[in-house]
């Protein structure tokens, strides 16, 4: 089983575009050598991030941007611009980039999916082109999660830089949507559930076990694809060569096998299993910074005293073929 169609690593709906030459790169969307080489170096400079420097550009960012107005700030802005953001500044990008660099991810990920308009593609092109502008320039990113990335890539003389970059904005594009379900789907359950308010407005700490429950009951990034190569079998089936699987992450999650009393929000579960990040060799290697992200978001929204029971109340989804991500601006 291999992440994309047999003769088709790229979409062919952005062959050829700046957008597929980032797709085309991206360790994710690929198998075999290319996947072996780069991803322990992805996975070892994720683990390299300081979450104290995480917090305080996460915090000095929330700040920035929304200042003492939490009350009339637009969730679905924060949603899609703060962790990008962050994760932007983590890889060494400068506060004037910005900007820039949020719009260019959110119009990048549009040509991801497979109903993306022709219009969103080019929106898609358009963007790709900007950050690739930006991150195959690696002078002045000196101590970030990108020159760490390019140090330990140059260490293998088979990896070349545009392939650096263009995961670099890989890791800014599986922010975008799955954090923004993250902390959209965790403020959707303390707004169902008072207790858990409560805990969450007295006790910090206590966010960080929410968030990772959330994960779990209310999986932001709820399938994945695979696709068989050749003609096998899982679970008993027939495969053939050819053949498409959906590997529905989020019912893997509420399995009673993996996880006792499935349906319930526990958070401080002693042995949860939680697929929502995958497994195996492509398992996701941003969980932990994706979690931390999402709790001292969360965090400022609370502790700035944003009601997540007004905007829990009705809750619409963006349309998505894999996310769940709350959609807050026709709920509040």
């Amino acid at each position: 089983m291999r992440v994309r169609p047999p003769g088709a690593p790229v979409p062919p709906a952005i062959v050829g575009t700046a957008a597929g030459t980032i797709f085309g790169h991206l360790v994710r969307m690929n198998d075999g050598p290319p996947h072996q080489a780069l991803k322990p170096d992805i996975t070892a400079a994720i683990d390299g991030v300081d979450r104290h420097r995480m917090v305080s550009e996460a915090v000095r960012l929330f700040t920035r941007s929304i200042g003492a107005d939490i009350g009339g700030c637009n969730l679905d802005t924060v949603l899609f611009t703060l962790p990008v953001a962050v994760v932007a500044r983590l890889l060494g990008a400068a506060d004037p980039e910005l900007q820039t660099i949020v719009e260019a991810v959110n119009d990048f990920v549009k040509c991801l999916p497979a109903h993306a308009t022709p219009e969103a593609i080019a929106a898609a092109d358009r963007g790709a082109a900007q950050l690739l502008g930006i991150f195959e320039q690696p002078a002045g990113r000196a101590g970030g999660l990108f020159s760490d990335l390019l140090r330990r890539a140059r260490e293998h003389a088979d990896i070349d830089s545009a392939a650096v970059a263009a995961n670099a904005i890989g890791l800014m594009s599986q922010t975008c949507e799955a954090t923004a379900g993250l902390i959209g789907n965790t403020l959707v359950a303390l707004g169902r559930n008072p207790d858990l308010l409560a805990l969450a407005q007295y006790n910090h700490d206590a966010i960080d076990t929410i968030v990772s429950e959330v994960v779990r009951h209310d999986s932001p990034i709820q399938n994945t694809r695979r696709f068989a190569v050749e003609t096998c079998r899982v679970a008993g089936d027939t495969i053939a060569e050819g053949d498409a699987i959906l590997v529905v992450l989020a019912a893997a999650n509420r399995d009673p096998q993996a996880n006792p009393s499935p349906h319930r929000l526990m958070p401080g579960r002693n042995t949860a299993r939680t697929f929502t990040f995958g497994a195996g060799s492509h398992k996701c290697p941003g969980e932990t910074l994706a979690n931390s992200i999402a709790a001292v978001i969360v965090h400022e929204l609370i502790a700035g005293g944003l009601d997540p029971s007004r905007h829990a109340a009705v809750v619409q989804y963006w349309p998505s073929a894999n996310a769940r991500i709350p959609r807050f601006a026709v709920a509040g």
